[in-house]
């Protein structure tokens, strides 16, 4: 079996690949997992941050955008919101993805309330 070592002066080495791959995808899965908890214990703060980090690695992760829009709000950082919602829909036409509709507010949603939830935001329905 041969050996592989690791080179600083190699980071991409071919054989490097999957690892890099499996260890990213570790990473995002982990910082999801810790955004639905943070926001499930209203620490909206937290989830922002993992939000981004997780966007850091992958600018075009539209479940992440959403994720940061809809906390964002949650939070009372409507005006960020917004300036996230726009990054996401500039980073969706780059892709030729329709992005969604710009959530509301979610204490503004509830049956009957026109509005569907999309992540962990609520999207006006259009």
């Amino acid at each position: 079996m041969p050996v592989l070592t690791f080179s600083e002066d190699e980071p991409y080495a071919e054989w490097a690949i999957g690892v890099r791959e499996e260890a990213r995808a570790l990473f995002v899965s982990v910082q999801r997992a810790l955004v639905e908890m943070a926001s499930g214990r209203g620490e909206y703060e937290g989830a922002i941050r993992r939000c981004l980090r997780i966007l850091e690695r992958d600018p075009y992760d539209e479940d992440a955008h959403l994720r940061l829009v809809g906390t964002s709000a949650a939070a009372g950082h409507h005006g960020e919101a917004r300036r996230y919602y726009r990054l996401y829909v500039k980073r969706m036409e780059d892709l030729s993805v329709e992005p969604v509709p710009y959530p509301a507010d979610r204490t503004q949603g509830g049956e009957g309330s026109g509005t569907e939830t999309v992540g962990t935001a609520e999207v006006l329905e259009t």
